[in-house]
C-alpha cells in the first residue's frame, strides 16, 4: 500500500518536473527581446543533453560496476532496435537511438553494492549537469550562457528523474523504484517470482533475477509456518542449482537459512528438500569431508518411505557423486531404484551426470573433450554457460562432436541435443554451414522425438519454437509463424508465450507484414522486454517443485 502510494507521488512528481525543467529554460530566455536563444534552439540543446545524459547515466552504472567486482555482462543504448551489435569481450553491446539504456551485470548480490551500482547513473547525470553550470559560468564574462542552462537542465532532468520511484508505462521501475525495493528487502524480484516459479528464472537464464531475489529475500522472523519454509526451501534449492560456481554469499545465505529447517520434524516435506539442498552444496564443495557428509544427508532423505519418485532419484544421484568423488563402488545405489524406461530421465547415474554438469561445467567440459560419453547427458547446461560467457568457438566444439543420439538414454540425450543446439541458434554470428546443421538436427529431434502436446506441454512447445527459431536465422521466414502456432497450443506460461510472441513479430517484419500488436502482446506479457526483444527460445523448465521432484 506504502509503496503504491510513493510510487502514485513518484509518477506525478515526475511529470511536473518534467514541465519545469522544459519550461524555466523557455520562460527565462525564449523571450528575451534580442535574445540569440528562440525556443527550438532551447528545446533542442535541452533534448541532446537528455540524450547525452543516458550515455552517460550507462556509463555511471558501467564504471560503478568495475569499481565494485561485478562482472558487466551486457551494455544497451536505446531501445529493443539496436543498430550496432558487438562483442566487447564477455560484453554484449547494443547501441540504438539513446532514448534508454541498460547494464546488465553479475557478482554484486549484497544490499549495499547494489545500492550504490543503482545510483550511479543518476549521480553521474547529476554531476555532469553542475560541471557543465560551473565551466560556462568561468568561462563567460556574462554570467552562464541560455544554451549551458539548457544543457545542464537536459543532463540534471534525466538523473533527477531516474531518482524518482515510479515505473514506466511498460513496468520498467527507475532506479529510485529499484532502491525503493531494495530498501523494502523483498524487491522487484519476489514480485517477479508471484508469476514466474523460481524454476523458470533458474532455466530461463535469469541468473541475475533470482540472486537478487535470494539475496533480498526478507525472510520472516520467528518460527517459519510451513507455506513459508515450503517457499523459502523452494528458492534456496533453485540457487543451489545455478549453473558454476556459486558466489560464496549466495552459499552462506543458504546455509544459514536452509540448516535450521532441515532439524524440523513439522516440516515434511520441507526439511526433506532442505537436507537434499545442503547435500548438493557439500558436493560442491570437492573435499572429502564435504562429500562424506552428503552421503550422510542423502541417507537420512532416503530413510522416509513416502518420497516422491523424483527426490528419491535426485538423492541416489547425490550419493552416486558422492562415491565417485571418492573412488567408491556404488552398484548397490544403482539397484536401489527401478529405472523409467520410456524416458531414462529418472536413473540415477543420469541425473548425477547433469549435478556434475551443472556443478563444474568447466571440468565436464574437459571431460566431453576426453570423450566421456556420459557428459553429454548433461551438455545443455555446459553449452548455455558457453554461450553466456561468449565462448562460442567452444561451444562450436560442443556441437560439432556431442554426435546423434543413440543407445539406451537416447531420448534424455536427444533433449541434451535440442538445448545445445539452441544455444548455438543463439551465437551473434553463425557460420551458413552450422546453422544448416544446427538446424537440421532440431528438425530432425522434432520429428524423431515427438512430445505429447498435453503430458509433456513446456517440451512440445520448446521443441517447435527452436525449430522456428532456426527458420528464422535461415530467412525462411514463411515457415516461422506456423511452428510457433504449434508452440502456442501448448500451455507454456506467460514467459515463454511471449518469447514465442516476439519470434512471430520478427517473421513478420522481416516478411513486411504489420507486427506492433504482436510484439506489444509480447512486451505486456513479459517482465524483461529486452529478453523478449532478443526472441530466445524457450527452455523446458523444471518442474516448480525443487530439482527432479514430480
Amino acid at each position: 500500500m506504502l509503496k503504491s502510494a510513493l510510487y502514485a507521488a513518484g509518477r506525478a512528481l515526475a511529470v511536473l518536473v518534467a514541465f519545469v525543467a522544459i519550461g524555466l529554460p523557455v520562460l527565462a530566455y525564449g523571450g528575451e527581446s534580442g535574445a540569440q536563444e528562440q525556443p527550438p534552439a532551447l528545446f533542442g540543446t535541452i533534448y541532446l543533453a537528455w540524450m547525452a545524459g543516458v550515455i552517460a547515466h550507462e556509463f555511471g552504472h558501467l564504471l560503478a560496476c568495475r569499481a565494485l567486482g561485478a562482472q558487466v555482462t551486457a551494455f544497451r543504448i536505446g531501445g529493443n532496435r539496436a543498430l550496432i551489435r558487438f562483442r566487447a569481450g564477455t560484453v554484449q553491446v547494443s547501441l540504438g537511438w539513446p532514448n534508454q539504456g541498460r547494464v546488465t551485470y553479475t557478482g554484486a548480490y549484497s544490499v549495499w553494492r547494489r545500492a550504490v551500482i543503482t545510483l550511479a547513473g543518476g549521480l553521474v547525470d547529476l554531476l555532469l549537469a553542475g560541471l557543465v553550470l560551473a565551466g560556462s559560468a568561468v568561462a563567460s564574462r556574462h554570467g552562464t550562457p541560455p544554451l549551458a542552462v539548457s544543457a545542464a537542465d537536459g543532463l540534471a532532468l534525466g538523473g533527477f528523474l531516474s531518482l524518482l520511484p515510479y515505473r514506466s508505462r511498460s513496468g520498467r521501475p527507475t532506479d529510485g523504484a529499484r532502491l525503493l525495493e531494495l530498501r523494502s528487502g523483498i524487491g522487484a524480484a519476489r514480485l517477479q517470482a508471484a508469476r514466474l516459479t523460481v524454476s523458470q528464472l533458474l532455466n530461463t537464464g535469469r541468473t541475475v533475477e533470482l540472486l537478487e531475489l535470494h539475496a533480498g529475500l526478507d525472510v520472516p522472523g520467528g518460527r517459519l509456518t510451513e507455506p513459508q519454509a515450503a517457499q523459502l526451501v523452494s528458492l534456496e534449492h533453485s540457487v543451489a542449482l545455478l549453473p558454476g560456481r556459486l558466489p560464496d554469499d549466495a552459499v552462506r545465505l543458504i546455509e544459514r537459512r536452509v540448516s535450521p529447517l532441515a532439524q524440523r520434524q513439522d516440516l515434511e516435506p520441507a526439511a526433506v528438500i532442505a537436507c537434499l539442498t545442503l547435500a548438493l552444496l557439500r558436493l560442491r564443495q570437492g573435499d572429502a569431508h564435504g562429500q562424506e557428509e552428503a552421503e550422510r544427508l542423502c541417507e537420512r532423505v532416503l530413510a522416509r518411505k513416502d518420497l516422491t519418485d523424483g527426490v528419491r532419484h535426485t538423492a541416489l544421484a547425490a550419493v552416486i557423486m558422492s562415491r565417485q568423488a571418492r573412488g567408491l563402488p556404488y552398484a548397490d545405489v544403482r539397484a536401489m531404484t527401478a529405472a523409467r524406461p520410456a524416458t531414462g530421465e529418472d536413473i540415477p547415474e543420469v541425473r548425477a551426470a547433469v549435478l556434475s554438469a551443472i556443478f563444474d561445467p568447466e571440468a565436464a567440459l574437459r571431460a566431453f573433450r576426453r570423450g566421456d560419453p556420459g557428459v553429454r547427458l548433461g551438455a545443455g547446461d555446459i553449452a548455455m554457460l558457453l554461450r553466456r560467457q561468449g565462448r562460442f568457438d567452444e561451444l562450436l566444439e560442443l556441437h560439432t562432436g556431442f554426435g546423434m543420439p543413440a543407445g539406451p538414454h537416447a531420448r534424455v540425450l536427444a533433449r541434451s541435443l535440442h538445448s545445445v543446439e539452441y544455444n548455438v541458434l543463439l551465437m551473434p554470428d553463425l557460420p551458413p554451414g552450422v546453422l544448416d546443421e544446427a538446424a537440421s538436427r532440431v528438425q530432425w529431434i522434432v520429428a524423431s522425438y515427438p512430445h505429447d502436446q498435453r503430458k509433456e506441454p513446456v517440451h512440445h512447445a520448446a521443441f517447435a519454437h527452436t525449430l522456428a527459431l532456426a527458420r528464422l536465422r535461415q530467412g525462411r521466414f514463411g515457415e516461422v509463424e506456423p511452428l510457433c502456432a504449434s508452440a502456442l497450443a501448448a500451455d507454456v506460461g506467460q514467459e515463454n508465450r511471449a518469447t514465442v510472441l516476439a519470434t512471430i513479430a520478427l517473421a513478420r517484419r522481416a516478411l513486411g507484414q504489420p507486427h506492433a500488436d504482436v510484439l506489444a502482446e509480447a512486451v505486456a506479457l513479459s517482465s524483461d522486454a529486452d529478453l523478449v526483444a532478443e526472441a530466445q527460445p524457450i527452455q523446458p523448465a523444471r518442474e516448480s517443485q525443487p530439482f527432479g521432484t514430480r
